[in-house]
């Protein structure tokens, strides 16, 4: 099959791109004269060359719709693009500052997720024996949980809902805590398809504790009825 082609012209140069069914790719770019250039004439900006030539390396259909697109101009007739000049470059500055604000805020919540985490555990860790320090941590979990919301991590938000879950235990609520445990206990179950059995194992844990907080609950009544 024989090969076909298409010129890119710059502000002071010329290039060929030949393309090679066989290949199926550029096969060989060289650069030409100006005044060899003849053809259809069609604008293209820098940046949509970038995405094009990017697409071409990428995509297999995308390669064949160029090639017959050529071919069906057949080989004497060439397919021009003028490149208008560069106005800002090549780089995507607004999408740079956008995805800069993202990861930094990421960074931040993950960062102050890790503080409250500790702060919460210590609070929790007092909570079996001070109501106060439960009720604490309690409101510890309800401000990582925002915070998780804000993310839009389902595996954080999960986490959170199970660390506000031991505060109601820890408080007596058993019933609401057995019901949150049990819905996280549900999406724990998917996630842990996927690999990541933190949630699974945290919902196991609390399960257990909320089985303890149950027979603390049944010796404290055969005492009242004692």
């Amino acid at each position: 099959m024989k090969t076909v082609s298409f010129n890119v012209k710059l502000p002071d140069q010329c290039y060929k791109f030949s393309i090679s069914k066989h290949h199926n790719k550029c096969t060989n770019i060289e650069p030409i004269e100006i005044k060899d250039v003849t053809g259809i004439t069609k604008s293209i900006t820098p940046n949509q060359l970038v995405y094009v030539m990017k697409e071409f390396n990428l995509l297999n259909r995308f390669r064949r719709r160029i090639f017959n697109l050529l071919k069906e101009l057949s080989s004497t007739t060439v397919l021009f693009y003028v490149i208008e000049p560069i106005n800002g470059g090549l780089i995507d500055y607004a999408w740079c500052r956008r995805a800069f604000r993202i990861t930094w805020e990421k960074v931040e919540i993950e960062n102050l997720m890790s503080w409250l985490s500790t702060l919460g555990g210590a609070f929790s860790a007092l909570g079996d024996s001070f109501e106060k320090c439960a009720e604490k941590a309690g409101r510890i979990s309800e401000y990582q949980l925002k915070l998780a919301s804000k993310s839009g991590d389902p595996s954080i938000i999960a986490r959170c809902k199970l660390y506000y879950s031991i505060s109601l235990i820890q408080k007596g609520r058993l019933k609401a805590a057995k019901k949150l445990v049990l819905e996280q206990y549900e999406f724990a179950k998917e996630e842990r398809l996927t690999g990541d059995e933190r949630t699974y194992k945290m919902c196991h844990g609390i399960w257990l504790k909320l089985q303890y907080a149950h027979s603390l609950k049944r010796l404290q009544r055969q005492k009242i009825s004692q």
